[in-house]
This record gives structure tokens, sequence and C-alpha cells, in this order.
């Protein structure tokens, strides 16, 4: 893990504030460490992190599937953990509008890439 992310976990470990986009992808390209994320996988990990906090992150099971597993279905695995009622919960309460950007990241961290071959070149 490189100084900078230590640096913003010990600073806002507990402090309820959100730490912003910049540094929650600090804070997933220091966690994930075995499997290579797709640029949607990592967005929504990057989303994730924004809002929950880099410490629950940390503690979290959908980080110990994307570093540890090593199943063909890891990403299917990790990606049921969007759905746990604790990560839709503000000050003691169920939150619906986190419940439904839980569902957006989850929905954006199984999107698939889609590549294109033999495009043809166009005519200019």
């Amino acid at each position: 893990m490189t100084p900078e992310a230590k640096h913003l976990i010990t600073k806002y470990k507990g402090a309820g504030r959100k730490l912003g986009i910049e540094e929650a992808a600090i804070i997933v390209n220091n966690y994930v460490t075995r499997h290579e994320l797709t640029e949607y996988q990592y967005g929504a990990l990057v989303s994730f992190v924004d809002n929950r906090g880099a410490q629950a992150f940390y503690q979290s099971k959908l980080l110990k599937i994307i570093n540890e597993d090593f199943y063909p279905d890891w990403e299917l695995r990790a990606s049921k953990e969007f759905d746990k009622p604790c990560w839709c919960v503000w000050l003691g309460k169920y939150n619906k509008s986190m419940a439904i950007r839980r569902a957006k990241e989850k929905r954006l961290f199984l999107t698939p890439l889609l590549v294109v071959h033999n495009v043809p070149e166009t005519k200019r």
C-alpha cells in the first residue's frame, strides 16, 4: 500500500467524511491486488468506496472475494456483495437511495466489455 493510501485511511477512518472520487480511486488501486478489473468494475468500486468509505471497503467481503477468490465465477460472487442490506444503512436506518446506488454499482460491475473485431475502415 502506498503512503498516500495509508494517509487517507488514517485521516478518514471513522470521520464520516466522503473521500471524493480521486481519493476513492487511490484506495481501489491500492487494495485490489488479485484480479485485473474492467473499466466498469473499477468504476463501480470507486463509487462504492466514495460512498461507504475506505475502512468499510477494506473490511468487506467484497474486497476479500476480489483479492482471494480463484474461482472462474469470482465476478458474480463479488457482485452479490452489493446486495447486502448492511451497505444500504445510514444513521442506523435502511436508506432507499443507497439501495438504488448499490443496485447501479452492481449492474455496472457486471457490465461486460464489448470488443468489436474486424471492423472495416470507413472511406473518407
